[in-house]
């Protein structure tokens, strides 16, 4: 009964992936991962984790091509309810606002990224903080004054590399110190609590999900 339950699931996965809606895409993996991993059933578990990361991947590309935000210490209008785009939080907000957005975000269906920066949009280094999952930190030069405070629009600034890329840039760094908190060498299953742990912090570092799948294909034999 269980497996035919996540059969089920998966295929709703399925058919969103190739109607390239992500956000159900990812939310049906994530419910079939959840199931498989109670039942301790590790092969579905390891499939789920290839279309979940092609969800992220792709809710991220939408993201990316939306508007940026990037400093927040100054901000005096309301969020705007934006269908995709990436927001840079920065001080006087904090990790449970950063977790309050993007839980928004995805409950709202719409392809948006969330930031925390712990520190004051005016400062010369930016403390990227993860704000769930593994706890990590990243010190990062900030970006361009004039790119800070400013609801950049999708073209705003054409230089290479651009605001967007201060945000993946941010965010690849923020996973990559997160996975290096993780035990390789501990036992399967508690491997991948960790790796889940650094997913919640970063929901689509590529590497992860890699590192991911490997274990819970190891968590097989």
């Amino acid at each position: 009964m269980a497996m035919n339950t996540l059969d089920t699931i998966m295929d709703q996965a399925s058919v969103a992936l190739a109607e390239m809606d992500y956000l159900t895409c990812e939310a049906r993996c994530l419910a079939a991962m959840e199931q498989a991993k109670a039942a301790g059933n590790w092969r579905d578990y390891a499939r789920i984790v290839l279309p979940l990361q092609e969800a992220r991947r792709q809710r991220r590309m939408i993201a990316a091509e939306g508007v940026i935000r990037l400093g927040s210490s100054a901000m005096t209008e309301p969020w705007p309810e934006m269908p995709a785009g990436c927001v840079v939080l920065t001080a006087p907000y904090g990790a449970a606002d950063a977790a309050a957005m993007q839980g928004a975000a995805r409950r709202e269906r719409r392809h948006v990224e969330v930031l925390w920066i712990d520190n004051d949009s005016r400062a010369e280094m930016w403390m990227v903080r993860s704000f769930a999952g593994m706890a990590a930190e990243v010190s990062r030069p900030a970006p361009p004054r004039a790119w800070r405070e400013r609801w950049l629009e999708p073209g705003t600034i054409l230089q290479t590399p651009g605001p967007v890329d201060w945000v993946m840039d941010a965010m690849e760094s923020l996973g990559e110190a997160a996975m290096a908190q993780v035990r390789m060498n501990a036992p399967t299953v508690q491997r991948i609590e960790e790796l889940e742990a650094c997913l919640a912090a970063v929901s689509d570092h590529e590497r992860i999900h890699q590192r991911l799948w490997e274990a819970a294909h190891a968590a097989r034999c």
